[in-house]
This record gives C-alpha cells, structure tokens and sequence, in this order.
C-alpha cells in the first residue's frame, strides 16, 4: 500500500483500539490500561520514525510478565475474565510488530473479536450501537489495506465499511429470525454484592437505604390492559422471618421451602388462596441480579414456564441464578385472601423472637396487646404511634448499635424503610401477631412512550405482613403512615426536602426531571432499550415460534434449520441473479479482461483510462506520467499487444498476470 493508504489505515486501527478498548478497560485492572497505553504510544513513535521495532527478545519479556500479572490477578485461568484481558493484551502488543499488511490483518482480527467481548457484559441498546460504532471503525481499517491512491480522502474508508455492513444486513436478519434459538454463551457469573444483585435475602437497619444510592435498573413491567395506581405497585420479592437481634434473614423451612412449577401436582398450601378482584396481566423483563428470586405484584398466579416455581410465601423463584435478561409473563390479584387457615406450627415460626433484648420494645408490645382484644387494632395503633410521634423519613438515620429496635422508636426516630418495616414486625410479634418482613420495590416510573413501569435499584422497600383470623396475610407498611409521599409521588419527592436523593452521582439526568425535553429525550431513549432488550435480546425460542407460527402453522424447531437453508439458498440465488444482470450484455475475452485489470490498478492511482484511448496510446501516456514505471508499462504494452492482435503462443495470460502483480507490489510499501 501507498504511505498515505498505510496512514489511513493504520489512523483507523488505532482509532478503532482506542474505541474497542476504552470500555473494556474500565472493568479490568489499571495495569492493563497502562500496557495496553504504552504499546499505542509505541506504535505512534514508530509511525513517526521516533523509535524501532522491539527486538524479538524484549517481546517475549513483555508476553512473559503479562501472562505473570494474569496468573497473579486472577489466581486461575479457569474463568473467563483472565482470557478476556489475555485477548486485551494480545490486541495491545499486536502493534509493535505490525510491520506487514499480513500483521495488519492479523490485528483487524482481534479487534473484532475484542468488539464482541462487549456483549460478555452488557447487551443494551447503546452498548450495542457503541459496538456496532467499534466494528465500522474495524472494518474501514481494513479497507484502508486495500488503497492504493495517493489523494482519497481519509473518510473514505469509513464510508465504504458502512456500504459493506450494510450490504450483508439481509442475510443477518434472515438467520437472526430462523436460526434455531441457542441459549446465550455470553453469561459471565460475577461476585455477588449489592451494587450487582441488588435486593439481598438480609436485612439489617440501613441496608435497604444504601441500595437506594443506586440508579441501575432492577427490571421493566408491561401491562396488558390497566395500570395499577402507585399505591398498588408493591414488587414483592422476598420474604424474610428469622431476627437475631439486628438482622432478618431468610431461612428455609419446612413450610416454605415447596415450590410449585407448571405441570406439577398442586400442594395443599395453593388451595387455600382466594382471588377477590380481577387479576392484572403483565410482563416482566428483568435485569440480571445473580440471584433466583423474581419481582412482581402480590397474590401472583402460578407460571406457565416450569423454570419458574412460585414459593408458599407467594413469591416467584427462578430455577437458577438470574445472570442473562429475563422476560416472562403473570398475573396478580391486587385484592385477594392467603393463607387464612395458619397452621400451630406456622404460627409459632412467625411469633419466633431472640429471648433477651429490646425491653422497652416488649413492653411497648404487651400494653398495646392488653388494652384490646382485636389483633388488627392492635397493628392500627402501632400506625397511629408511627404517624403521632415525631419520626423522620431519611437516608441519614444514624448508626444504631446494641438494643437496635429501643434505640429507634424511643430515640432516634430517624429511619428509612428497613427501620420502620424491621421495628413493626417486631412489635407484631412481640404483641403476639404473627408477621414478617418482605422486602422488594415500591413503585415505578411511567414511561408514556414505551408504555412501561421503570423500576430501579432506588426504588428498593420493605414493609410488613401480619397474620390475620379470617384474613389471612395482610400488607402493613409502617413507612406509608410516616411518610406517605413516599408511596404516592416517589422516593424523589420523600426525600426532596432533604436533598439526599441519589447525592452520591453529581450529575445525573432522573434529577432533571423539571427539564421536560430532557424528561422526552429519556423517555425515548428509555422505550427504545425496552424494545431492543424485549424483541431483540430477548428473542427466545418461544418467542420465535409465536412469531413464526403466524405464517407457518404447527412449525417445529426442526423446521428451523430447514427453512434457514432454504432462505440462505434464495438469498444466494438472488444475488446471483443481481451479479448476473449487472454484467449483462458484456462478453470479454480472458485477454481484455487482463487488461481492464491492468486499467483498474492505475485508475485508482489517479490515472484513469480515457474513452477514446486504445491500450497502446494510453500505456504511451501512462509511461509519460509515471517515468518511474515507464520500463514495466512498456513491457506489459509490447507483450499485451503481441498476444492480443499478433496472437504470440509464446505469451500466455498468466505472464501477463504476473507483469500486473509485480506493478502492484512496486505500489505497495511496508506499513512503517
């Protein structure tokens, strides 16, 4: 290639390393970083003829402690993280023995699988475009290889990548929506914590406020038909029923530990729920959380996807740790009876206490129970204390420490959920009402453009449930008699006073929310990821059958694979058919074609053939423009001649084949 083609081309590679790595590095050891900076750096001072190729010896130094500070890091190959950064640095030192067009390939390579590494960690709709971004800058360096002109312009080769990518579109979009659906290989496990999973199966005071400090998405729910009102939108998860004194837990029982899933014999516990309203249908696409457990609305009916089993404390339970996106569809009674038939030894588990600790609590507990009969009034009047006496609805509660539950509601009356959920249930119990803490999401934001609930990490609650006689399980959530903006507007507007909504991000735009082009621009931005994550990364092979059963009526998945091949082979046939037209008409012998070849390499030199030149008057012409080739061009032009007119034996196209492909390589030069 040309010194200014080996610039373009070599402009785009380091352009397209800096765009492939930049978001990989972010999640890998600063070191990395550093070397993969430093071979960059490298490459440039060789471009600009400030330094040399390292000698092969100091490359085998940099391969050795790089492949030392993975074992060091990582402690074991045996995961997928050590061989991603191996593929990182491999990227990196591929640049300082970039000296042929064959490296130059090699490197384009890595590049593209470095490319979709990305969707190893994320999948969404900007990662993807951001992606697709990293490929074209890949691609354009490849086609910079290929020039040979001395006065393209530096962005044309990015303009003939987008043509390319474009052009295979078709065939991609015919095996995305045929090609039997595999399950993702893209699932990394990692460590679990609460910035990545999110609600926890522990709940001490506080915890669910720290959650609340985090904007990451927890999932997406499409209704079907109406919209509950905010004070319905309880996301129940978990629940938890074991204290030790500061912390709630959940434990496995024997009550609680039956799951039921589709297709199995129903167990006696599912008969004993009663329906009262009618139930909401809606869709839930959830974000991954390296945990089992689902989220949705109270009272959920059972699953039609066996993978997902519905617990005896009413919540859903997916058959492995959530490490992908996933979508599935339930109902929910907002209105309903559970469990009204409580068992002596169920009620014994949920009036279970530590022996010793929070006196004051107890007492409390005893003199509410003593001064009336009725269980529910009793629960009323522990609301009425929340809502009386003078507590606090905040991020900043304090530390608690020692006799946790006293020190809250007879001290510092400072608490978010947890506290107020934590100390409620204690009193049930203390008073001798069964109950229990569930923890999960309480309301949501509306997107009016994708038609869907937001809900996110801050959106994190916890309420209680307590037991009543002929009620069953019933909702209490002391934080609603506290701070009821909470429930009704939002976590924003509790917290609004106080300023401490998300104060740990500076800028972030869910605090712009008065900005109503911004709010339009984060709508549509929002109900666009929810379409791509729905019909895009979320294209299953259930949702593929639904799609194609509408046109193929009883289609199996062994049909699949046949009707790909059968695309695959029209799509071919019709292109074929497209090449064929296009060279319609034009019957050339396998000498003229020789030298439209020979015509083409010096047309992309800037010297093109004119219309009324025969080949001996334009390579007279092209020797008088490019002296340096003139001995070559007359060659070719004496042996053209000889064999096209005179019909010289002696000359066979394959010499003249030769006599082009050394022109060309006297183009080329060394990418320097």
């Amino acid at each position: 290639m040309t010194g200014l083609a080996a610039r373009n081309a070599l402009a785009w590679m380091l352009v397209a390393q800096v765009a492939v790595l930049a978001p990989m590095l972010l999640r890998f050891p600063w070191w990395i970083s550093v070397v993969c900076f430093c071979c960059g750096l490298w490459r440039v001072l060789i471009y600009q003829q400030r330094s040399t190729y390292p000698h092969w010896s100091i490359k085998a130094i940099f391969v050795f402690l790089t492949l030392a500070g993975l074992l060091l890091q990582w402690k074991s190959l045996l995961s997928l993280e050590p061989w991603i950064g191996l593929l990182l640095l491999m990227f990196s030192l591929k640049l300082l023995e970039m000296q042929r067009v064959r490296d130059v390939y090699q490197a384009i390579l890595l590049g593209y699988f470095v490319a979709l590494t990305h969707f190893l960690y994320d999948q969404s709709f900007l990662s993807s475009c951001y992606t697709f971004a990293c490929v074209l800058m890949i691609t354009a360096g490849l086609v910079g290889c290929q020039q040979v002109r001395a006065d393209l312009r530096p962005w044309l080769p990015l303009q003939k990548a987008a043509v390319l990518i474009f052009q295979a579109v078709p065939l991609m979009l015919v095996f995305f929506v045929l090609f039997p659906r595999l399950a993702p290989l893209w699932s990394i496990p990692q460590a679990g914590s609460m910035a990545v999973t999110g609600i926890s199966d522990q709940m001490r005071m506080g915890s669910i406020s720290e959650l609340t400090q985090s904007s990451k998405l927890a999932f997406r729910a499409t209704f079907a038909d109406r919209l509950p009102g905010s004070q319905s939108l309880y996301w129940r998860g978990l629940v938890l029923n074991e204290f030790d004194g500061e912390t709630w837990s959940r434990q496995s029982s024997s009550h609680n530990s039956n799951l039921y899933r589709s297709g199995r014999r129903a167990p006696q516990w599912l008969s004993d729920r009663e329906v009262i309203s009618e139930p909401v249908r809606y869709r839930i696409l959830m974000e991954p959380s390296q945990q089992k457990w689902l989220f949705t609305l109270p009272m959920v009916m059972p699953a039609a996807n066996w993978k997902i089993g519905l617990s005896s404390e009413q919540h859903l339970v997916f058959s492995e740790p959530i490490r992908n996106r996933i979508g599935f569809n339930v109902q929910s009674a907002l209105r309903y009876r559970v469990d009204t038939n409580l068992s002596q030894s169920e009620r014994a588990y949920y009036l279970r206490l530590p022996a010793e600790g929070n006196p004051q609590s107890r007492s409390f507990a005893r003199r509410l129970n003593e001064s009336s009969a009725d269980k529910q009034a009793v629960a009323e009047a522990v609301l009425a204390f929340f809502r009386q006496e003078q507590f606090y609805y905040t991020l900043r509660p304090g530390r608690l420490e020692g006799e946790t539950i006293d020190q809250f509601l007879f001290a510092s009356r400072r608490g978010f959920c947890g506290h107020f959920a934590s100390s409620f249930t204690f009193l049930m119990r203390a008073a001798g009402i069964p109950a229990r803490v569930v923890v999960g999401y309480q309301g949501g934001e509306f997107n009016p453009v994708g038609n869907y609930i937001e809900v996110r990490q801050f959106d994190a609650h916890a309420w209680s449930e307590i037991w009543l006689q002929g009620l069953g399980w019933v909702r209490m959530d002391p934080t609603a008699a506290v701070a009821p903006e909470r429930i009704e507007l939002g976590i924003e507007a509790a917290l609004q006073e106080e300023g401490s909504f998300l104060e740990n991000i500076p800028v972030f735009w869910l605090k712009l929310r008065g900005f109503a082009w911004l709010t339009e621009v984060r709508f549509q931005i929002g109900a666009w990821s929810h379409y791509w994550n729905s019909f895009v990364v979320g294209y299953d092979p259930v949702m593929q059958l639904n799609l194609l059963s509408r046109f193929w009526e009883g289609i199996q998945i062994q049909d699949l694979a046949h009707l790909t091949l059968l695309s695959f082979v029209a799509m071919m046939f019709l292109l074929a058919i497209v090449l064929l037209r296009s060279v319609k008409g034009r019957h050339y012998s396998e000498i003229v074609l020789v030298f439209n070849e020979f015509s083409a390499l010096f047309a992309l030199l800037g010297y093109p053939r004119l219309k009324h030149e025969g080949p001996l008057d334009y390579c007279h012409r092209l020797a008088l423009q490019r002296p340096d080739l003139a001995e070559a061009i007359n060659e070719f032009s004496e042996h053209y001649i000889a064999r096209s007119y005179a019909g010289d034996p002696a000359i066979s196209v394959k010499a003249l084949k030769r006599r082009i492909f050394g022109l060309r390589l006297r183009l080329l030069k060394p990418v320097s």
